[in-house]
């Protein structure tokens, strides 16, 4: 008898997003999070560059690892951006992070 599917928690959700980035981080990659609702997983990766097409092909990669983890049965989608320096990380609502970089503090 086949058994509905039950999606992960949330702290399993972080580990597939961090064993994700293996061999992923680069040095233009500030944070990773990740939100996980009833529905889907997505992801959020930030760089302090504007993110070239091999930037984007990690994050490509990494949204597919995560995709294989859940069998294929859950939505997986993840983003990038470009958030200078200068400006803050921060989480948005329900984001938790999987990953980020030590910075030396700003004067924000």
């Amino acid at each position: 008898m086949n058994q509905p599917y039950e999606r992960p928690p949330l702290g399993q959700a972080k580990l597939y997003a961090q064993r994700a980035l293996f061999g992923a981080v680069t040095p233009e990659l500030r944070g990773v999070s990740i939100k996980v609702d009833s529905q889907s997983v997505s992801g959020h990766f930030v760089f302090d560059v504007e993110p070239t097409e091999e930037l984007r092909e990690i994050v490509d990669d990494a949204e597919t690892e995560v995709l294989a983890d859940y069998g294929g049965l859950t939505p997986v989608a993840f983003t990038s951006e470009y958030l200078p320096r200068e400006q803050r990380l921060t989480l948005g609502p329900d984001e938790h992070w999987v990953f980020r970089r030590r910075e030396p503090p700003t004067a924000l």
